[in-house]
């Protein structure tokens, strides 16, 4: 299995494990799989083997960076008005020190930090540390409380990760068109949502069980764009989100076509934070996150088992606000939409809960469920 089809899939059972279908959610699957990627670098053993089958469909170890590598250079080449801060970072408790090669490598290929900690006796400074430095990376777009009560004096090895994202719509929503709709909530109760809408052409297709839609972001190419993933049926996305795969999300993606459509979105703000630990030990990892069975023999060698390394809490945090926000490119758009409004071909009303992902080169930066 190709690795965008892996990750896709590691995805898709990783929002599952997260939360239940009428819960509103989101994580940045790019953010985590580099984190896992950094802390690959250092396994081996089982633990190893168990990262590879469960996230990287069995790929070379040079393959895999090479793959995550480009990722983390094409998000840094991305669109200049595109803002997409990635935060990763591992803190080690400081006796035990990381070799120099592997920290080398993680920040070379991966960007991504690894230092020392005192959870034991200055667990306050730690949690301070880590909140300035995520609000400083990604420029104040994402907040992460701790407290010294969020480690233990067992705590081994705590990974960060947190990502937002800040851009445009390639074609703007306009504020007047924006009215309060009511939205079919999966416990059939409804709320009011406020729910854009524009007419246009847009990357769409649809299956007799959910409608596609794509929504790109200011840049060439869709480059960056967002899919709704909208079932037919108001109550649906139990069944849908239970049936679908990593290889249908990618192909329904792949078959969508440029077409009119009158489009009708909520606007949303989501943010979420999870201690990733039990939903990714369960997909497949367990001994990431045991104290006894963890090997990362290959990041700070092989010492006595009680104080070998072993991943203590993988912290995550995604954040995502959409609205009517767009380009200088709306102008031209707008100016077309009446004509698409009179040969609107299709029709994409989400007033009932939905799937949606952002998705840079078939992999997913985010994933989330927008349930109202």
């Amino acid at each position: 299995m190709a690795l965008d089809l892996a990750h896709a899939q590691f995805s898709i059972d990783l929002l599952r494990n997260l939360s239940s279908f009428d819960q509103e959610c989101i994580v940045s699957p790019l953010a985590v799989g580099i984190a896992l990627t950094a802390l690959y670098s250092g396994a081996g053993g089982e633990t190893k083997q168990q990262m590879l089958e469960t996230i990287f469909a069995g790929l070379p170890e040079d393959d895999i960076f090479e793959i995550f590598e480009r990722l983390v250079i094409k998000m840094s080449c991305l669109d200049k008005q595109y803002v997409v801060p990635l935060a990763t970072r591992i803190y080690v408790q400081e006796e035990r020190k990381v070799f120099s090669q592997v920290v080398e490598k993680i920040s070379k290929l991966l960007m991504v930090d690894a230092v020392s900690a005192d959870f034991r006796t200055r667990a306050d400074s730690v949690a301070e540390q880590i909140g300035e430095w995520i609000s400083q990376v990604t420029k104040g777009g994402v907040k992460l409380t701790r407290t010294r009560n969020s480690f233990s004096v067992d705590t081994s090895m705590l990974v960060v990760s947190a990502m937002c994202l800040k851009a445009d719509w390639k074609y703007s929503f306009v504020p007047m068109d924006t009215r309060r709709m009511k939205f079919h909530r999966a416990d059939e109760s409804t709320s009011e949502v406020s729910m854009m809408n524009q007419c246009g052409i847009f990357p769409y297709m649809e299956t007799n069980d959910v409608k596609v839609l794509g929504m790109p972001f200011v840049g060439n190419d869709y480059e960056l764009t967002m899919y709704i993933f909208l079932p037919r049926h108001r109550h649906g996305l139990d069944d849908f989100e239970k049936s679908i795969t990593g290889i249908r999300l990618l192909s329904l993606i792949c078959t969508t076509e440029e077409l009119a459509v009158d489009v009708n979105v909520p606007k949303m703000a989501i943010s979420k934070s999870f201690d990733l630990s039990k939903a990714v030990s369960q997909l497949g990892m367990p001994s990431v996150f045991d104290r006894q069975s963890a090997n990362f023999e290959r990041m700070a060698g092989a010492d006595a088992s009680d104080c070998r390394l072993h991943v203590s809490q993988l912290l995550h945090k995604a954040v995502f606000n959409m609205n009517e926000a767009g380009t200088d490119e709306s102008a031209k758009h707008d100016e077309l939409s009446l004509l698409y409004r009179l040969r609107t071909e299709k029709s994409f009303v989400a007033d009932h809960p939905f799937l949606f992902a952002i998705v840079m080169t078939n992999y997913l930066l985010f994933l989330g469920r927008f349930t109202g």
